[in-house]
């Protein structure tokens, strides 16, 4: 009677899915979270900063196909199971006993980089598929996914294992309303306004997008995107963002759900957009929206997110044409100099505030102003440069601005600066503005040799859109790149040097800086890596980063083949290296070289 009553507790705790490792450390990245501009297509488990979790298949299945590159996903293997499911399990440090097997009757080198092999070998879940690792990208991890015939799905929708060590609480910090035509505002402001935590009562009226910042905050210290997050207005549903299922066809539609701007790493807040942007870009399985937040008197936002186990936490907030108005929270300052006028651009319109009373020259109007009388200004003209004079007993101040807007393959100049729209990529009216960088944000790393280039729609999906600088009589163009500005790292980041075009995937500030900070050449070690012990070389670089082409190192028996590992930032020497003596010269994307002499360990 026991045995029968083990065997229908056992049964009654059985699952149509097996986790393909163990979920003791966590999962560090969740399923259609935002990776640059694409979606996350699967779940990354966390393998404790180690290589060599034992992998197994997550249902009896055959192993299809196996891949292994210096890129991407590594050591991968792709497994076909029934139903028209498959699973990918990637970054592998290496091959189980089968395929290890498989591969070597083949003539190949389990541990080489391959390329692309076809299989049909059976698996079942008790064989040892694979060993985790950190092949491709990425520091140790597994990434994992399960395919609906050729389609990503998320693993938690389906019948798998409840996971421990998750957290319990998604989080929803801060909020942003942003007014989305001429006539609406928040906060009593043509402007957005940032409503931070304890904040829950906003004047508001008109059009209002809303982009509430989820995330859930793991046990490890790392930050997941939701599972879904839904907002409503009052009992309506105005969007929901519930992922259960993708398609590579949308890989990289991220833009219509986050707000690239502010979703990148660095860390991540995770912005999800619901605004009017949506009607412009293709549909994605899993996002939903039913117009936009409209407020013409009182009402109530309610916002939900989804941790991983499932549950829903919710935020509320009250909105009113007459309430109080609140302290103008910062949100996203553009790092340019400060001057007596400052100059903040949203959609299609340029917000002037003056710190000290002067006069206004404009191409079609002169006007004075006293300090702290604002005035809001639009381009009228596209793709036309336009001059704006301030001027003020303590000096003059000169600006240049037009509107952009166009469909692919449209170019669009201002300055020094010539865009060039992306294919398929349709810009509405948009504000542009060039202004000195922020000399402080360079310090000793950037000296900025070009005005700043920013936006009114800073985070705008522009797939594809290629920008140019032409340096004119710039002493010395050597060293000098083209800079994207991250809002969420608060820094310049090099996008690509002056002789190509730069292309970049949202509309974010542009700057041309020369780099002044060679790159650093650390102290060689050791690291266990699970092929065995290797020697490595740390880099850094404070600028334009590594170039992978350019590291050169020579041991006592001449110039050896090191591998750059871009995510811990350091060659790999080959094996067999042990005590040195290395000599290294390393260059940075924009060619300043260093080299050191006699490394030992």
């Amino acid at each position: 009677m026991l045995d029968l009553l083990f065997l229908l507790l056992a049964w009654s705790d059985a699952h149509t899915w097996n986790w393909p490792m163990t979920t003791e450390y966590g999962v560090t990245a969740g399923f259609g979270e935002y990776r640059g501009s694409r979606f996350h297509m699967g779940l990354d488990f966390s393998t404790n900063d180690l290589e060599g979790e034992q992998v197994r298949a997550a249902r009896d299945g055959r192993v299809y196909q196996i891949k292994a590159r210096d890129n991407g996903y590594g050591r991968v293997i792709y497994v076909r199971h029934q139903d028209g499911y498959a699973t990918v399990y990637a970054h592998l440090a290496a091959f189980g006993p089968k395929l290890t097997e498989v591969l070597k009757e083949r003539g190949l080198d389990p541990l080489a980089p391959f390329g692309d092999i076809a299989l049909d070998v059976p698996v079942s879940t008790e064989d040892l598929l694979a060993y985790s690792g950190e092949s491709g990208a990425g520091t140790p991890h597994l990434h994992f996914e399960v395919r609906k015939r050729d389609n990503p799905v998320s693993p938690l929708d389906l019948d798998f294992p409840p996971l421990p060590k998750i957290a319990n609480r998604a989080r929803i910090k801060e909020v942003l309303l942003a007014p989305l035509d001429r006539d609406s505002r928040v906060n009593g402001s043509p402007l957005p306004f940032l409503v931070g935590q304890g904040v829950n009562n906003i004047r508001a009226t008109g059009r209002i997008g809303v982009y509430p910042f989820v995330y859930i905050s793991t046990d490890r210290g790392n930050r997941i995107a939701a599972r879904g997050v839904k907002l409503y207005q009052d009992e309506r549903l105005v969007g929901s963002w519930q992922p259960l299922q993708l398609s590579f066809d949308n890989y990289r539609h991220a833009g219509l759900v986050y707000d690239q701007a502010w979703s990148g790493f660095g860390p991540t807040r995770y912005a999800h957009c619901f605004d009017d942007r949506a009607a412009d870009l293709p549909k994605v399985p899993g996002f939903q929206q039913d117009g936009v937040v409209v407020v013409n008197g009182p009402t109530q936002l309610r916002i939900q997110a989804r941790n991983l186990a499932g549950d829903w936490f919710t935020r509320v907030l009250d909105l009113n044409p007459k309430a109080a108005r609140h302290r103008k929270l910062n949100f996203g300052e553009i790092p340019v100099q400060a001057t007596s006028l400052t100059l903040k651009l949203h959609q299609d319109r340029i917000y002037l505030n003056p710190g000290l009373a002067g006069t206004l020259h404009l191409p079609d109007s002169i006007q004075g102003l006293a300090a702290g009388d604002s005035r809001i200004i639009s381009p009228a003209t596209v793709d036309k440069r336009l001059d704006m004079r301030w001027r003020t007993p303590a000096g003059n101040l000169e600006r240049a601005y037009a509107m952009l807007s166009g469909k692919g393959g449209s170019r669009l100049n201002l300055g020094p600066w010539s865009l060039r729209l992306g294919k398929g990529v349709s810009l509405p009216d948009t504000a542009a503005v060039l202004e000195p960088a922020d000399p402080k944000l360079g310090g000793q790393v950037l000296a900025f040799e070009s005005p700043v280039l920013h936006f009114g729609r800073n985070g705008r999906p522009v797939n594809g859109t290629t920008v140019r600088f032409d340096p004119g009589d710039l002493e010395e163009p050597q060293q000098v790149g083209i800079y994207t500005w991250s809002f969420n790292k608060g820094r310049w980041r090099f996008l690509e040097t002056l002789d190509k075009p730069a292309t970049f995937r949202h509309l974010t500030p542009l700057v041309a800086a020369r780099d002044l900070s060679p790159p650093v050449i650390g102290k060689p070690r050791v690291h266990p890596y699970f092929s065995g012990e290797r020697v490595v070389i740390p880099m850094r670089d404070r600028g334009s980063g590594i170039d992978a082409n350019k590291i050169t190192v020579t041991g006592p028996e001449g110039r050896l083949k090191g591998r750059w590992d871009g995510d811990r930032r350091w060659v790999v020497l080959p094996k067999g290296q042990k005590r040195g003596p290395w000599s290294v010269t390393v260059s940075d994307r924009a060619g300043l070289t260093t080299s050191a002499s006699d490394l030992r360990r």
